[in-house]
């Protein structure tokens, strides 16, 4: 055996311990305020140990959920070890995609099937693709095209020659925070004009679309954003009064304004 298995094997079973040992001395004290405390009446008492059990239960439940993880990653990385994967990366490739790249040690005999596997908590894994990698073959990349919203984790999964299932470490990708698009129309309600406001980093054509409340377009208006902040004086002189929808898109801009017309 490898020295990190070693040494994961050695992780686990102290987290294992640790485990055992919290959920004794809950019981411990469970047992001593349930037979050893008769000053407080039954009714106190029962309704004490009923909140015991229930906050026993929930320690057990993430105590194990904890320790399902622990096993996952400390067994995970005894495949870096194995003389079979030699680096595992994962990182953000352009704005929306996620580039994934590994390296295989070059003398191995034998083909192996990757599967790439993507999850959202790191603990619940989805197989994403497959890929071949053939006797020799040494580097290989993937791109996920479709990454999930703000992060996810990402790891490999193959079984050897013998059977036996291996896996990556996992790679943690996170997105970095949109800044929030700032939409907003002054005067609401209009009179004449309307000054529609926009503050976001978007710049190019924009088109703004204006919908009456049953979805018929009334008119429409081409603008050009040239930085973050825009201000720009809608002309609704001749718009009949009522209650409008504004339909503001570019490239990544998509809002909706409700605007009364007086």
């Amino acid at each position: 055996m490898f020295p990190a298995a070693k040494r994961n094997y050695t992780i686990v079973l102290i987290n294992i311990y640790e485990l055992y040992d919290t959920a004794g001395t809950i019981l411990a004290f469970f047992t001593l305020l349930r037979f050893h405390y008769p000053l407080l009446n039954v009714k106190t008492r029962r309704r004490f140990c009923m909140r015991l059990k229930r906050l026993y239960t929930c320690v057990i439940a993430v105590s194990a959920l904890l320790l399902c993880v622990c096993v996952n990653r400390a067994f995970a990385q005894d495949s870096l070890h194995n003389g079979i994967l030699t680096s595992f990366k994962a990182g953000i490739s352009g704005n929306a995609s996620v580039q994934l790249s590994w390296m295989l040690n070059s003398e191995r005999e034998d083909s192996l099937d990757f599967f790439i596997e993507r999850s959202r908590d790191g603990i619940a894994f989805q197989a994403l693709s497959k890929i071949k990698a053939s006797a020799g073959e040494k580097e290989f990349r993937f791109t996920d095209n479709l990454p999930l919203t703000d992060s996810g984790f990402y790891r490999l999964a193959w079984t050897d020659t013998a059977g036996a299932k291996s896996y990556s470490g996992i790679q943690k990708v996170q997105f970095p925070v949109k800044p929030k698009t700032e939409i907003s129309i002054m005067p609401n309600p209009v009179f004449n004009n309307a000054c529609l406001i926009i503050n976001h980093e978007e710049t190019g054509d924009i088109t703004c679309i204006l919908f009456d409340m049953s979805g018929k377009s009334i008119r429409s208006y081409q603008l050009k954003k040239t930085s973050a902040y825009m201000q720009h004086i809608l002309d609704m002189y001749s718009v009949p009064r009522g209650e409008y929808i504004l339909s503001i898109r570019g490239n990544t801009i998509n809002e909706s304004k409700r605007i009364v017309k007086q």
